[in-house]
């Protein structure tokens, strides 16, 4: 699957960072986002594009795997931090949730590790961090500290299990979580026969072409869990589960929920009214009361199918009036929805005749029903060699259709067409000039609706206080800013300049309002974002200089909200997203640039940097900063016509006074020429001694935990 391999050039973390930035700036967020992309993402977005090559009865598992239809780099991001911390777990007849495992039926048999496993083997740390086992699955979380010396970028970890008898235990499914040095997997698997007191775990460092690079075995004994190891469901008969109402054939449900003294765990699922559906984005739940107060929710543990999320929040003291809502980025009311027809497809047979070539159209009048929805094929052209597009007339709802065939190698869909038209391709090896099947096997459409929740909290137990669920951060520690690594005068001299413009708004207390404005150049197939965003940020700071509150808000250019987030201390809460949860831990005062950390990184990976005193629009003398990073090799990314030889990164600062005017990303092409990604303008940065009502109503309805 050649065109699946990455494509994407290194540097897009300055991208990112500038685009959205972070509640709070964190120095090694960006390259660790970077990273976390690739690993969990490893095609651009935009490019998945052909599914093939592969036999015929391998089609199906792997179309299973890929869900999710091209989209914006942020909206990775999203799904990458969202996918990184999963752990799968089975739902039935639950009686408690164990910290790090999840609810099981069955607390009396549960069992967890004995005591600390660690061994050192070859400059490798293996910890086992955590392992439990129930009557549904074994489950343990392994911490590597150190890396195997390869050359091959997909290298991945794989655990078997063994009982004293050598029997296998069957392995289910993984997760990972890598920053820098350390690498924490989750690995699942069937349950334990009963009686199992110890067990041997085989850790493996696997290459995909080389094979078995790194190879430990630790022995695991375990024991029954305590009651203070679990948290109870609340006291009553049988919990049920409770229901929003059905809109686009999708449900949300709140599964099970326990409370502890200190904390809440809810279990919040995904359910479809006909099987084989798919949300195909991903997804966070908001928690408020009926006066509009926004609990904090932190998602602890995601099963792999982006089902079942399970949420820890504060304790309650019960009979608190709640709403838990739905909510994906970037648009919660209208939701990218697949359903899937394996077992009963519709189809069609086309007939190309004897001698197909390229460029012929052929005009067809075929109807197909699959579930509610209906499709007429109106046409089949071949475009290219071995690549028929398929042209569909559908309901506004469907956005999309893939088709399969026995005697195509691969499959695509999501092709911009006329309006009301969607089209989808097969590609052959060659063409069959014989009639065959064509098989509707995907159709992608968009659920409309709202999916609230309304329910009474539990009160929290007195005495019920149990091992961590999430790691939250009680104090914060002083951020240390970056110190230049390099001794160039002139870039020395720019740091001084922006340091200095800084230096007033870092005087506390007080306020800053920083508003600017993104101007994007979006490909045809990507939503998010418009070509225009305003963003307006508000902090507050203490007597110290450090930012203590912030308010970030996104508008586009009819000055609708596009997303909005708080922070208060450490702690983070996306109300657009319905993310939260506890940043670095660390105390930071308020910059108006990057570009210490640019030029750091411009020594680090040696990037060519230009400083040239110019003119601005507005007359003013400036210093422009070029940042140009050119490829070993010209990248061809798939659908466009022009090669990539490198990307640059230009900043605007007024010689004056050192603030910061505008940021630009671009691409440069082999053939010379450049395109604009986007640009980033500041339009305003003030102190001021407070802000308006609207903004303290809002930082003031967040509860922190």
């Amino acid at each position: 699957m050649d065109e699946m391999k990455p494509t994407l050039p290194p540097g897009l973390d300055s991208a990112l960072n500038d685009f959205y930035t972070a509640p709070q700036p964190s120095p090694d967020f960006a390259d660790r986002l970077e990273r976390q992309l690739l690993a969990q993402f490893p095609a651009s977005p935009g490019q998945v594009r052909r599914i093939g090559n592969f036999p015929n009865d391998k089609w199906r598992n792997l179309m299973q795997t890929l869900r999710t239809r091209p989209a914006l780099v942020l909206l990775f991001a999203l799904l990458a931090l969202a996918l990184l911390t999963g752990a799968a777990y089975a739902i039935g007849r639950l009686s408690g949730y164990i910290p790090g495992f999840g609810f099981t039926g069955d607390t009396g048999a549960a069992l967890t590790l004995l005591e600390p496993v660690e061994i050192t083997h070859e400059g490798i740390i293996l910890r086992i961090l955590q392992a439990t086992s129930d009557p549904e699955r074994f489950s343990v979380t392994v911490e590597q500290i150190g890396q195997v010396d390869a050359t091959s970028d997909f290298i991945d970890p794989f655990a078997s299990v063994f009982l004293p008898d050598d029997k296998k235990i069957e392995f289910r499914q993984s997760s990972s979580d890598r920053e820098d040095n350390r690498l924490v997997t989750v690995f699942e698997f069937a349950p334990l026969p009963s009686g199992t007191g110890e067990l041997t775990l085989r850790y493996e460092i696997i290459d995909r072409d080389q094979g078995v690079l790194w190879q430990a075995e630790l022995l695991l004994r375990l024991r029954p869990l305590r009651g203070d190891e679990i948290i109870p469901l609340p006291a009553q008969e049988t919990w049920q589960p409770i229901s929003s109402k059905s809109q686009g054939g999708l449900r949300l449900v709140l599964e099970n929920v326990a409370a502890a003294s200190d904390k809440t765990i809810l279990q919040v699922a995904m359910r479809f009214d006909q099987p084989d559906t798919n949300l195909n984005n991903d997804w966070n739940v908001l928690l408020k009361d009926n006066q509009g107060q926004s609990y904090p929710l932190t998602l602890v543990m995601s099963d792999s199918n982006n089902l079942v999320k399970t949420y820890e929040t504060i304790p309650f003291k019960g009979g608190e009036l709640l709403t838990l809502s739905l909510t994906s980025f970037p648009d919660p009311v209208n939701l990218p929805l697949s359903q899937d027809f394996w077992d009963d497809a519709p189809a069609f047979t086309f007939n190309p005749g004897l001698n197909p070539q390229v460029g012929q159209t052929w005009q067809l009048d075929k109807t197909l029903q699959a579930g509610d929805f209906n499709l007429k094929i109106t046409q089949a052209a071949l475009t290219a060699p071995g690549v028929l597009v398929i042209s569909l007339q559908s309901e506004p709802k469907i956005t999309a259709a893939m088709f399969r065939s026995e005697k195509a190698s691969g499959a695509g869909g999501d092709i911009p067409g006329q309006e009301g038209i969607i089209a989808a391709t097969l590609y052959f090896d060659s063409l069959p000039t014989e009639p065959f099947e064509i098989y509707l096997m995907r159709v992608y459409y968009t659920a409309q609706g709202e999916w609230n929740i309304p329910w009474q909290a539990p009160a929290a137990p007195l005495g019920v206080q149990v091992g961590g669920t999430a790691t939250p951060t009680s104090t914060q520690s002083i951020f240390i800013t970056p110190t230049p690594a390099f001794s160039d005068p002139a870039w020395l001299e720019l740091i001084r300049l922006n340091e200095s413009f800084d230096l007033p708004f870092q005087q506390g207390p007080g306020w800053i309002r920083h508003v600017t404005e993104t101007e994007t150049f979006p490909r045809p197939d990507q939503t998010f974002p418009p070509p225009y965003i305003k963003s307006e940020q508000w902090l507050e700071i203490d007597e110290n200089g450090y930012v203590i509150r912030t308010l970030h808000t996104d508008y586009d250019s009819a000055g609708n909200i596009l997303q909005q987030s708080v922070t208060v201390g450490d702690y983070f809460v996306n109300f657009t997203v319905g993310d939260s949860g506890y940043l670095s831990g660390r105390r930071y005062r308020f910059s108006s640039s990057s570009l210490l950390q640019d030029f750091n990184a411009a020594l680090e990976y040696n990037t060519i940097v230009t400083i040239e005193e110019i003119l601005c629009e507005g007359g003013e003398p400036c210093y422009q900063i070029t940042f140009l990073e050119t490829f070993g090799a010209a990248v061809q990314n798939p659908g466009e016509t022009r090669t990539l030889s490198g990307w640059a990164r230009q900043v605007w600062v007024d010689k004056a006074s050192g603030k910061t005017l505008q940021t630009r990303t671009l691409w440069r092409f082999e053939d010379g020429t450049e395109q604009i990604e986007y640009t980033q303008t500041l339009l305003s940065l003030e102190r001021l001694p407070a802000p308006p009502n609207k903004v303290t109503e809002i930082l003031d309805k967040v509860a922190v935990p």
